[in-house]
């Protein structure tokens, strides 16, 4: 009973756990999402409002599993498109953990990495190594041992953690990388 335009709104916008209306414009590229947010949530059509967070809404659970399943009938080919451009949108309100989920539903490698290694240069930098270790321990040892930029946050994260063995480790690859590469990706190895 929906429009079609209100219809594709609900499909579209089940790449997001929370959204707002600007960040539904960015990434759905569209306009005047914000007034529909409200007129949605006033019509209470299993839309909540995240909880200190005014203008920011989320779908029932039941409700964004339905529509993010439809998604991916529907529109599959939009998706990675979707959760580039969301990726893009969080990054620069500086939320790296909703950038880095989107990023990595994107199936861009390149951009993901990219913001892993921003991720966790800001993380190392801000004392927060759990988000270093959550993000990092899941990569295989050769996607891990493939980026300096990744690797030295992680010895970081470990050591500060008392994970000693596991920084050594690491920290023995690191030297054998410099070694072999002095310089890689612009980043100077220097232990």
């Amino acid at each position: 009973r929906l429009s079609p335009h209100l219809r594709d709104f609900f499909l579209r916008s089940a790449i997001f756990e929370r959204f707002d209306g600007d960040l539904c414009d960015r990434v759905l590229e569209r306009s005047g999402s914000a007034l529909l947010l409200e007129d949605i949530a006033v019509r209470e059509l299993f839309m909540l409002p995240v909880d200190n967070q005014p203008g920011w809404y989320r779908y029932h659970a039941l409700l964004h599993d339905f529509l993010a399943a439809r998604l991916v009938v529907e529109q599959p080919h939009s998706i990675a498109t979707l959760n580039r451009r969301a990726a893009h949108c969080f990054q620069q309100r500086g939320d790296l953990e909703q950038a880095l989920q989107h990023a990595q539903r994107s199936n861009d490698s390149a951009l993901f990495r990219r913001l892993l290694e921003e991720a966790c240069e800001q993380w190392v930098r801000s004392g927060h190594f759990a988000e270093v270790l959550k993000w990092l321990e899941p990569l295989s040892e050769s996607e891990l041992f493939a980026s300096p930029r990744l690797l030295v946050p992680m010895v970081y994260a470990l050591t500060l953690s008392r994970r000693f063995h596991q920084a050594r480790y690491c920290l023995d690859e690191l030297g054998v990388r410099s070694r072999c590469e002095p310089t890689v990706d612009g980043l100077t190895l220097q232990l």
